[in-house]
């Protein structure tokens, strides 16, 4: 298998904000607009947020929620029951596997072609930052290398031990 990996830039601030619950905002100094109300006092109009924002309680849910709904319903991938953040797209022999963790994910995949069709789909809807050298060298911290020939997969935190021991 191939792998992977790429990264949604602004992945948060892609998802709209739903309406049954509204964010509500003071605009921004220098754009401020006053109005009176019905009993002559002055004040400030407020602004309904259209997007989520960083920093809000249930920004990295809709994020995910926008981004699954593409995986599953234009791409045609199915979410693992056993794991709803790994999602398997199988076409013939051919198979796709993303494994999702807030806006970085890790491509698997045995058919380059299906995985350019991933990822050039993935480009028209969101901003992607990808590491497409064929092979994926780091992860959540974990440093990946990855012998082809010797069929086998090496996962380190090396810098995170290291950190922890110079503390």
């Amino acid at each position: 298998y191939n792998m992977s990996q790429l990264d949604f830039s602004q992945a948060f601030t892609m998802a709209t904000q739903p309406a049954h619950t509204p964010v509500w905002m003071y605009p921004p100094q220098g754009y401020e607009s006053y109005y009176k109300d019905k009993y002559g006092k002055t004040k400030q109009h407020l602004l309904s947020l259209n997007r989520v924002l960083y920093g809000q309680p249930d920004a990295p849910l809709r994020w995910f929620e926008l981004l699954s709904s593409h995986l599953q319903s234009e791409l045609k991938f199915e979410k693992l029951a056993s794991d709803n953040c790994t999602f398997v797209l199988k076409e013939g022999s051919s198979e796709c596997i993303m494994s999702v963790y807030v806006d970085d994910c890790l491509v698997l995949d045995n058919d380059p072609k299906l995985r350019q069709k991933v990822m050039d789909s993935l480009g028209k809807r969101f901003t992607i930052n990808t590491n497409e050298s064929g092979s994926a060298s780091w992860m959540l911290g974990v440093s990946i290398v990855r012998d082809k020939e010797a069929g086998t997969i090496k996962l380190s935190q090396e810098t995170a031990i290291d950190q922890l021991v110079e503390k």
